[in-house]
């Protein structure tokens, strides 16, 4: 089951959205929604990676994990018996 925190993140996180954002739309502290977020990344329900070369900041960039997907599925087909 999903924690409040988890379910407002995965309601309000956009793509490129990083934990300072994310906390600033939320309303919540960084390290609370941190800890959030990588249960979240655990699961599957968002994506996460670090931005920044050696002279940036470090960043940790959202998205939901639905919208970096690529769908590769094959439509399944039906098949009539031979009646």
């Amino acid at each position: 089951m999903l924690r409040r925190i988890e379910l407002e993140v995965l309601a309000t996180v956009d793509r490129g959205d990083t934990i300072s954002e994310l906390a600033t739309k939320l309303d919540h502290r960084e390290s609370y929604l941190s800890r959030g977020v990588a249960d979240l990344v655990e699961r599957g329900l968002v994506y996460s990676e670090r931005a920044g070369g050696e002279n940036e900041s470090f960043r940790r960039m959202l998205a939901p994990s639905n919208s970096i997907r690529t769908s590769s599925a094959s439509t399944p087909t039906s098949t009539s018996p031979n009646c």
